[in-house]
């Protein structure tokens, strides 16, 4: 295969002797892996890629491009790797041992955690893969509660306080390191976004779509045509599943219906109470943590490039 200056790859070289870099997709800003020529996440050709040159400032500063970085940074610090043993992958085990290597682990410098079972080191990063995402497995119920949908919420309990919620923080910025991705179930994206020091609810429709996802899809059925349909239609709608609509707001602390009109500024309130106010404390906790471990890695990162890789990311688990 013929590189663009026209060398021909052999291995992970070009006949001239350099190195084959990495390559950022122009089309969805994933950063590709040397030899593939379609782009992993989305298919595109690298050879329209090599024709524009550089990637641009937007495709740098993807999400994807950010977490590969991210991914490096922690690999490479400097032979920084530290072990952890867990007895066995029952969860009780595997969140208590992450729990307390990760509660001492306050701002320092990047390291790769390294995973074992009962001191099985297993081949590569294999073991540690399970192990990261094992442990969400495990705290998705726990920690993190769902409401009968595809997407959980931190749980409020007064056994869950600021403290462990930080160290939470923290395991996520080396979950994202390790996977490659953010734990699609526990953190959506607008805890991301909040997470990563935007504004969760600056985009509504992404506000209510993820509201809508922990819900069941009974629920999700009643609810979104308080965001999708017109006046007349909705009217109608809200006249004939008035005690149904009511049955499921009553739960988010609403008694009564608002006129027509203010049923999508109710659907944002109720999603913006329930996914970013209620969860308030542990949302900031979970932010010390993750920033302490990852610093600025994920500065300059915008709403769009958020938006962008959860939609492909979603897609590609479809």
């Amino acid at each position: 295969m013929k590189s663009a200056s026209g060398a021909i790859e052999e291995g992970n070289f070009l006949t001239d002797g350099s190195l084959i870099s990495e390559w950022t997709c122009h089309s969805c800003t994933y950063v590709n892996r040397r030899r593939i020529a379609l782009c992993e996440m989305c298919g595109g050709s690298r050879e329209r890629e090599q024709e524009n040159g550089a990637p641009s400032e937007t495709a740098a500063n993807g999400l994807s491009a950010i977490i590969n970085r991210w991914t490096a940074q922690c690999s490479s610090s400097s032979g920084q790797t530290r072990t952890i043993n867990c007895e066995g992958r029952a969860p009780d085990c595997i969140v208590e041992t992450f729990l307390h290597h990760f509660r001492g682990q306050a701002a320092n410098t990047p390291h790769w955690p390294r995973v074992y079972f009962d001191n099985d080191v297993g081949v590569g990063d294999g073991v540690t893969r399970e192990a990261f995402a094992l442990f969400w497995d495990a705290v998705r119920g726990r920690m993190f509660q769902t409401q009968g949908g595809d997407l959980s919420i931190p749980t409020l309990s007064p056994a869950y306080n600021s403290q462990l919620w930080e160290v939470i923080g923290r395991i996520l910025a080396y979950t994202v390191a390790v996977l490659g991705q953010f734990p699609l179930a526990c953190i959506c994206q607008v805890v991301c976004r909040t997470l990563l020091g935007l504004e969760g609810d600056e985009d509504e429709d992404v506000l209510v779509a993820d509201f809508l996802s922990t819900l069941s899809e009974r629920e999700r059925d009643l609810l979104s045509p308080l965001l999708s349909y017109q006046e007349e239609e909705l009217r109608e709608f809200v006249a004939s599943r008035r005690e149904d609509l009511l049955a499921i707001l009553r739960e988010f602390n609403v008694s009564s219906l608002p006129a027509t009109c203010q049923m999508r500024s109710l659907l944002v309130n109720v999603s913006r109470f329930s996914l970013l106010e209620a969860p308030r404390a542990a949302l900031t906790a979970m932010q010390v943590g993750f920033q302490s471990v990852s610093g600025r890695a994920f500065s300059g990162i915008t709403g769009q490039a958020i938006s962008h890789w959860y939609e492909q990311t979603a897609a590609s688990h479809i």
